[in-house]
């Protein structure tokens, strides 16, 4: 028996039933759904994650529950189950959990690697302390064949992190597109093997240019896919392609090339009930995360669930530091009825917590 296919059945079921609650009463449906968030999550998600969902659940006031109703009004049920899953169960659930497992044995490895090498160099001194009492005056000579006998290796190394989200790109224009899209998705086939089911697409070219790139989509229907697109522009046809798709979240600039904020593509994504996000870059200002929110205010008047926040080339690592700190602090008491991301950070940050250092 599949264990994990029994487990995700279980999950889908649970989460239907859980929609349902929500639209009956929408704050008692959501925290009940969170109960069961914990339930089937790994233990280093529930200490780290849920605890904080708890408490930012207490509040009556929480914009999360009206985030969470945007959800259920305007994006289809199938594809916030199957997005929804695919990355908390999928990804942070057995694919943390392979990694983790891959870490414990890389420390054994290394464990092993190192007892080894202590016998070698117990080996190496005794070697040398009869060669000194056999050859008296020769101490540097036997310095030399001594440092040649032992190589160090450290008793204990850090873990060797994954990432739990790859970063893949794309350029049709530069060779053949089936067969770049064939070595991709070898990578992801790899990437799986390893435990990550969690994949950003960051094409170079327009979707009109490279609609070939669903092909992943398709190709992978377990794994949770961010497609930043570089264009808000879609047609009636290529919206009704992405509209096939519920394994992804299409990311869109929050700002249109002449620096105006972007509000249509809003209207036409809930319109066919496609899970879309926002996605901005920001530089360095004097004061942060609040000079971004102003500038984006006609976006935020739009309530997407998501906005993800990515440093512009140049920034500093202290300033995209501080800025994320600044984002951590805005989700406990948000402003908005949407959830901030720092992209670059927020990633390290679960990463951290699947090598166990947060």
């Amino acid at each position: 028996m599949d264990v994990r296919k029994l487990n995700r059945g279980l999950i889908e079921l649970a989460v239907s039933q859980g929609i349902r609650e929500i639209r009956q009463d929408p704050k008692r449906g959501v925290r009940r759904l969170s109960d069961l968030g914990e339930h089937f999550a790994g233990r280093w998600f529930s200490d780290n994650i849920f605890v904080q969902i708890h408490e930012i659940l207490k509040r009556e006031d929480s914009k999360y529950f009206k985030l969470i109703q945007n959800l259920l009004d305007y994006v289809d049920e199938e594809t916030i189950k199957c997005f929804g899953i695919n990355l908390g169960y999928n990804s942070w659930t057995c694919g943390v959990s392979r990694m983790r497992q891959q870490q414990e044995e890389t420390k054994e490895t290394d464990a092993s690697k190192a007892q080894e090498n202590e016998k070698v160099r117990e080996t190496a001194k005794a070697q040398a302390a009869e060669s000194i009492q056999e050859t008296a005056g020769v101490q540097d000579a036997v310095k030399t064949q001594t440092d040649m006998m032992v190589r160090e290796v450290p008793a204990e190394r850090t873990c060797r992190k994954i990432s739990w989200l790859c970063e893949l790109s794309y350029d049709s224009g530069d060779g053949d597109p089936a067969e770049k899209l064939n070595q991709l998705s070898e990578e992801i086939n790899l990437g799986r093997q390893k435990g990550v089911y969690a994949y950003a697409l960051y094409p170079r070219e327009t979707f009109a240019q490279n609609p070939e790139l669903v092909f992943l989509l398709d190709r992978h229907p377990d794994c949770a896919f961010l497609w930043f697109f570089r264009e808000p522009n879609l047609t009636e046809p290529q919206l009704n392609v992405l509209q096939k798709h519920n394994n992804c979240l299409y990311l869109f600039p929050a700002l249109k090339e002449d620096g105006t904020p972007d509000t249509e593509i809003a209207r036409k994504m809930r319109e066919h009930k496609i899970l879309y996000a926002y996605y901005h870059i920001y530089g360095e200002t004097e004061n942060g995360l609040n000079d971004q929110l102003e500038k984006l205010q006609p976006v935020m008047a739009e309530e997407p669930s998501v906005l993800i926040m990515k440093a512009a080339p140049g920034v500093s690592d202290a300033y995209r530091k501080k800025f994320a700190r600044e984002i951590w602090d805005n989700r406990k008491n948000p402003a908005y009825d949407t959830f901030l991301i720092e992209l670059t950070e927020d990633s390290r940050a679960i990463d951290d917590m699947i090598a166990g250092i947060r």
